[in-house]
């Protein structure tokens, strides 16, 4: 039978690249939302004129266009 501390450090090590896995996949997800914030703002931009406006409190975006 392995002693406490063998089963320990595997635990450990499960838990470090558990830990890895989620970090590199939030660092993702991060990315991937900033890429799609940027489209949707410069699509907005670009249907509302470039005023920047566009998506604002109370403000009607054209979606016909």
């Amino acid at each position: 039978m392995s002693s406490p501390s063998v089963n320990l450090d595997a635990a450990i090590n499960g838990l470090q690249k558990n830990l890895a896995n989620a970090v590199a996949t939030a660092s993702q997800l991060s990315r991937d939302s900033d890429e799609i914030t940027s489209a949707a703002t410069e699509a907005a931009d670009s249907s509302s004129g470039g005023s920047g406006s566009a998506g604002g409190p109370g403000s009607i975006i054209d979606v016909t266009a």
